[in-house]
């Protein structure tokens, strides 16, 4: 049984808050939609910027060993940098890569970089969440 528009709406939303909380690279997202269906996939989060580690070259060091320790990946495989927040103590952007061993139609994959910065000046720890060749999701809604 097909679900209600609105409902579908509250579905998304309610998916879309929970990958942010988790800090997912992804969010879901109508990409095609006729009379009789919905189509949705997941998109990168955010939206194109420049990420904060920039401002310290020992941190931004820091960032590109841990994609490389992570997944193997090196800065040449850097394609973009969405900001989901840059609100301080916490910076969540989304790095995109390169990746031969993708499972995404479009070769890429992306990972979240969450910066937190410490009290005191004690510097800025460094996590990374998602997965390096992470498959496809995309699904349909009928009407």
């Amino acid at each position: 049984m097909p679900i209600a528009a609105s409902s579908a709406d509250k579905l998304l939303l309610e998916a879309n808050s929970k990958l942010a909380l988790s800090y997912s690279p992804y969010r879901l997202a109508e990409v095609e939609t006729t009379d009789s269906k919905s189509v949705f996939s997941q998109i990168m989060a955010g939206t194109p910027g420049q990420t904060i580690a920039v401002a310290d070259k020992l941190v931004l060091k820091d960032v590109l060993d841990s994609f490389h320790q992570m997944c193997g990946y090196q800065p040449s495989q850097v394609t973009g940098i969405n900001v989901v927040s840059h609100s301080y103590p916490e910076f969540y952007e989304v790095w995109e890569f390169d990746d031969n061993d993708s499972h995404m139609d479009n070769g890429k994959s992306a990972l979240s970089l969450v910066l937190k910065a410490l009290p005191n000046n004690g510097g800025t720890d460094i996590d990374i969440y998602g997965d390096c060749h992470p498959k496809p999701l995309s699904f349909t809604n009928l009407k």
